[in-house]
């Protein structure tokens, strides 16, 4: 899903900036926000992540 939501940014920056409807810098920086948002959200999943219950207890697995 995020892959996806990366594909459709560039896209909409690449056709924005073809139309000239917004400057590069504009339409790059929206792709940027949605990099930086993913980054997040993928930390926030493998920091969030339950530890397998033999590893808490120092068993290896």
């Amino acid at each position: 899903m995020a892959f996806d939501a990366l594909v459709v940014a560039f896209g909409l920056s690449r056709v924005l900036i073809e139309l000239n409807l917004a400057t590069a810098f504009t339409t790059y920086s929206i792709l940027t926000i949605m990099i930086m948002l993913n980054a997040y959200l993928l930390f926030r999943f493998f920091r969030d992540r339950a530890v397998p219950k033999g590893r808490r207890e120092g068993i290896p697995a």
